[in-house]
């Protein structure tokens, strides 16, 4: 199986935040979701990131539920608000949640029952999730305007020439 774009230092994150780990699991070029444990790098850690890997995948199919990667990629900042919300509230979780994924894993696991609904439940809709991601691309659009018109209004104040030695 070829490596793609993980290279031999490659490691997933430790003492991530939940919300954190979600961006990283579905966002960017390379997300988190496409490294598969036989892309992992061969070494004495090699285990324990696959355990680590597991740990990633098992909370976020309990948090997603059925909710497709397709959907959840339209918009992951909506989807994250939606689906941690049905599962802060099918999980009581206490808010605020500081928790690692490590942390979450243990904590979901503790309520078989629950994981099995939670991983069968659709918290988000596809048409609700693309309604979302078009508001947050219109409100980026609007910020970038405004940003725009304020560089053109406000002249650039330089404490330094450009060529002095202080600049770095």
């Amino acid at each position: 199986m070829p490596r793609l774009w993980v290279d031999s230092s490659f490691r997933f994150p430790v003492g991530v935040k939940v919300q954190d780990a979600w961006m990283r699991w579905h966002c960017g070029e390379h997300p988190l979701r496409a490294v598969t444990s036989k892309m992992l790098p061969e070494g004495e850690d090699r285990q324990r990131q696959c355990t680590l890997r597991r740990k990633f995948q098992g909370v976020f199919e309990i948090i997603q539920g059925k909710t497709s990667c397709t959907v959840v990629d339209l918009d992951v900042h909506h989807a994250w608000d939606v689906c941690w919300r049905c599962a802060v509230e099918r999980f009581s979780i206490p808010l605020p949640c500081t928790w690692v994924i490590s942390t979450a894993y243990d904590f979901f696991l503790k309520s078989p029952d629950k994981v099995a609904t939670a991983k069968q439940a659709t918290p988000c809709n596809s048409a609700e999730v693309a309604v979302a991601a078009a508001a947050r691309a219109a409100l980026v659009a609007e910020e970038t305007r405004a940003f725009a018109l304020a560089t053109q209004t406000v002249p650039l104040v330089r404490n330094n020439p450009a060529s002095s030695p202080e600049m770095s």
